[in-house]
């Protein structure tokens, strides 16, 4: 497809030339349309290759508009230089090199941070890695096995817990009778 106000080079107008030769010299509706016989269309090649395609440049130059760019900036922003601090209001070298060593300190403490933050998350990917190949490397019939021996033992186990209860239960409210009984009686 060519853009209007595009300009071909040489070898891409030659291409898309070929193309347009060949669809008009091929009848195939809707697709195409015969209009240039075998003859017809050696003639037309021999005259692009022989005299247009020699002067191409001379063509392109001639015919095609040239384009002129006129650029012309302007800086509304003037750029000031920073001011400088009077002596008075320097510093001591100790006191300078007592600031740079907290912030000397105050960076190596923020680098471990974030060493101990990556060493954690790469621990944590890991061991979410090995969980998954752990999960992957088990077969489905033995994860329903397993799933199934931990909810009968859990069931069980409930019905213990019940019993249990139920049992304590009895007991307590023996006790709380006979404390009653006892209390009547006095």
């Amino acid at each position: 497809m060519i853009l209007p106000g595009e300009s071909l080079t040489l070898e891409r107008s030659w291409e898309r030339t070929k193309d347009l030769l060949l669809l008009h010299s091929v009848q195939r509706p809707p697709f195409s349309t015969q209009i240039f016989s075998w003859a017809d269309l050696k003639a037309i090649t021999s005259y692009l290759l022989n005299t247009y395609y020699r002067h191409y440049k001379l063509y392109q130059y001639s015919f095609c508009p040239t384009l002129i760019l006129n650029l012309e900036t302007y800086k509304d922003d003037v750029e000031v230089a920073p001011a400088i601090p009077s002596l008075a209001e320097a510093i001591s070298q100790q006191q300078w090199d007592v600031e740079q060593e907290a912030l000397q300190k105050q960076e190596e403490d923020e680098q471990l941070k974030r060493l101990a933050e990556q060493a954690l998350a790469e621990e944590a990917a890991r061991q979410a890695s090995i969980e998954a190949e752990y999960r992957n490397a088990m077969p489905e019939e033995v994860a329903q096995k397993t799933k199934l021996l931990v909810e009968f033992y859990l069931q069980q186990m409930k019905t213990e817990l019940v019993t249990m209860l139920q049992e304590q239960d009895k007991k307590m409210e023996d006790k709380f009778s006979s404390l009653q009984s006892r209390a009547k009686g006095k």
